[in-house]
């Protein structure tokens, strides 16, 4: 997630919507006294750098970071942790500080405990994207195809959630439907489309006042090495898995079998 007190808006991070690349264009433009939880490496490696309040959460763990530090100042790396260490340790402060529930793609009614008055005055928005679609950019990001686990087989996975998974494919939240709901119900104030991300990032860079779309940054690109169209990848019965599964995304924004 990504939260400005003072420019009062939540940017609520589902899953496999460009979600890091937006956050990527926040830190890059971001206030002292902002929160991002998750998605410090590809900041870094974009240009930005840590605010205050960043650099505040990772050394209130002073023992972790200055260990970190001194290993990478052995190393020649510079005495600071890496970004990866410096992600964990952000992670790690604001998940106790707000009692989160996921970090980086903490769920709706976590952040809305955490943030107190600052959940009611703020802009929340998220993004949603055709099941279909995004199950297969799933497969692909969590390395179902390098680890050996069909299409079919990781949307069983999916579908129960009790089923064994040796593999470790299964991501941590099946949908992203708790991100932005409490209790069934639809709290953010914008939900904008994958499949119009441009547009839509345009309506959001106009409410918060922040430019989210020029120089819009492409990371996690791992979830693109798919061969196949999407279409490729089904039958009737993944087809009707897909369904059951994002059934509350399907119902809540009207979405079809894109093929």
């Amino acid at each position: 997630m990504y939260y400005s007190p003072s420019r009062k808006f939540l940017f609520l991070h589902a899953r496999k919507v460009a979600g890091s690349s937006v956050k990527v264009q926040l830190a890059r433009q971001h206030a002292d006294d902002d929160v991002m939880i998750g998605g410090w490496p590809d900041a870094i490696s974009q240009g930005a750098d840590y605010n205050k309040r960043a650099l505040r959460a990772a050394k209130s763990q002073k023992m972790a970071y200055t260990k970190a530090s001194i290993r990478n100042f052995l190393l020649g790396k510079g005495f600071r942790p890496t970004p990866k260490e410096m992600n964990r340790l952000i992670k790690h402060h604001y998940q106790s500080q707000f009692g989160l529930e996921g970090a980086a793609h903490a769920n709706a009614a976590s952040l809305k405990q955490g943030l107190g008055e600052g959940w009611d005055s703020a802009f929340k928005f998220a993004f949603v994207r055709n099941p279909w679609d995004h199950a297969v950019s799933d497969y692909y990001w969590r390395n179902g195809q390098k680890k050996g686990v069909s299409f079919k087989e990781f949307l069983h996975l999916l579908h129960d959630p009790a089923t064994p998974d040796p593999n470790e494919v299964r991501p941590p939240i099946i949908t992203n439907w708790s991100v932005y709901t409490i209790d069934g119900q639809i709290v953010a104030d914008f939900i904008g489309r994958f499949e119009k991300l441009d547009s839509d990032l345009a309506d959001v860079s106009k409410q918060i006042g922040i430019d989210l779309v020029a120089r819009l940054p492409h990371s996690k690109s791992r979830s693109n090495t798919k061969s196949k169209s999407v279409a490729d990848h089904y039958d009737d019965q993944s087809i009707a898995l897909v369904h059951d599964i994002y059934r509350n995304e399907i119902e809540a924004f009207g979405y079809q079998v894109p093929f």
